[in-house]
């Protein structure tokens, strides 16, 4: 084919894109107010508006915030339960008036008090405004990817304000909406699922990281396992250096990024980039406890890491944040159903949620347990029960949701 041939309708097709631009401009202008309603199966009451010409020119929103079509069922039934003057009365919130008509939120009363009251006294006290409100939601290969909390965490952001994407594990198996993830070859992975760590010194999101003096590794498609590391440890007079680059799409905003870590036999040397720009060089101590490290990187979003040291430290991920509001934290594990997490020690995973003020956890398991055929599934009741409990205790003034299983089809 001929070059003309190829482009034959190019210009017909820029002008053709060009005059409903400029028709969609103009009806903008004449009636910018036109709002166009629309259903779809997982969407109800949903509104299309035309954007003003002010919008068109700066590129800002002139339009005030509409929570009773931005927010999630849920919480608005919530809230408006909430701030009457009796509180909630049923412990079932029927949502049927809201387009959702097959979700119901059960918010049991113990003493006079409600499940999910411990996380909107926090919110409603002013927290938010002054600080970060955490929200945990525990799953696995449903959530992983951040594939739906990136929609909830902008619908609580909405409502309570916040910016930033919350927890960022240093590997995952899949992919992550809102960011890229390389690394040298030498990482190892640990998670209460797959490859077990020797202790229960684990991450909240039940999982370490740690890299080894060799990259002999063998890596296996779609799973978590990754066998046949070396050392953790150098040799005498060796060292292990391992590198690691975070790059956050464009669209990711933030006001400061946390690296969480801990459980450090030697000091580790970190030196950290902006693309191939040296921002600085810091040392990671000995340390035996959680902690928490904010990086100096400014708004950068090219992010590349060189790590050296005796033996490694472990890390647990990144906290990419907003100064106050409410943050929703991915905590998915493929093939995971939630008893894992049982295996978090007990003391850590409480200095863990109450440094990073978690207010709300969900769980969201299941999935991996149905396709299992037997006679009795008690078990999974008592390790569900037994979650429950064990993070109750590790974070007495957070609330807790758990989410029925899913249909396996979706």
């Amino acid at each position: 084919m001929t070059t003309g041939g190829k482009y034959k309708y190019a210009w017909q097709v820029l002008i053709v894109l060009v005059a409903c631009e400029m028709l969609l401009v103009a009806f903008s202008v004449i009636n910018n107010n036109l709002n166009i309603k629309f259903s779809l199966p997982w969407a109800h009451n949903y509104k299309v508006k035309f954007v003003s010409p002010n919008e068109i020119l700066t590129g800002k929103s002139d339009r005030k915030q509409d929570d009773s079509d931005t927010t999630r069922p849920l919480l608005f039934a919530y809230q408006q339960n909430y701030e009457s003057a009796s509180k909630l009365k049923d412990t079932l919130l029927n949502l049927s008036d809201t387009g959702y008509n097959d979700l119901k939120l059960l918010n049991p009363a113990n003493d006079g008090k409600y499940a999910l009251d411990l996380f909107f006294d926090a919110v409603s006290s002013g927290m938010a405004d002054t600080g970060l409100v955490r929200i945990g939601h525990y799953g696995d290969s449903q959530l992983e990817g951040d594939r739906v909390d990136q929609i909830l965490r902008v619908l609580f952001q909405q409502q309570f304000g916040g910016i930033g994407i919350g927890f960022v594990p240093f590997l995952d198996v899949a992919s992550h909406g809102s960011l890229n993830r390389t690394m040298s070859d030498n990482w190892r992975r640990y998670s209460v699922f797959h490859d077990r760590y020797p202790n229960g010194y684990y991450g909240y999101s039940g999982n370490v990281y740690a890299f080894t003096y060799d990259d002999n590794i063998v890596k296996k498609a779609d799973t978590t396992a990754e066998k046949e590391h070396g050392p953790e440890v150098a040799p005498a007079g060796k060292k292990i250096k391992a590198t690691y680059d975070l790059t956050l799409y464009n669209f990711v905003y933030y006001h400061h990024i946390d690296l969480l870590w801990g459980q450090a036999p030697s000091p580790c040397v970190m030196e950290v980039y902006d693309g191939k720009k040296l921002l600085y060089t810091d040392t990671l101590p000995v340390s035996n406890n959680f902690e928490m490290t904010r990086l100096r990187v400014g708004n950068a979003h090219d992010l590349h890491f060189k790590f050296t040291a005796d033996a490694s430290p472990r890390f647990y991920g990144f906290l990419v944040d907003g100064r106050n509001g409410v943050q929703v934290d991915n905590l998915a594990i493929r093939g995971h159903s939630g008893d894992g997490l049982n295996l978090i020690n007990r003391d850590y995973l409480s200095l863990q949620v109450s440094k990073l003020n978690q207010r709300l956890f969900i769980f969201e398991y299941g999935a991996n347990i149905v396709p299992y055929k037997v006679a009795n599934y008690q078990f999974f009741e008592d390790d569900v029960y037994y979650m429950i409990m064990r993070y109750k205790e590790a974070a007495p003034l957070a609330s807790m949701i758990v989410i029925g299983v899913g249909d396996m089809a979706t």
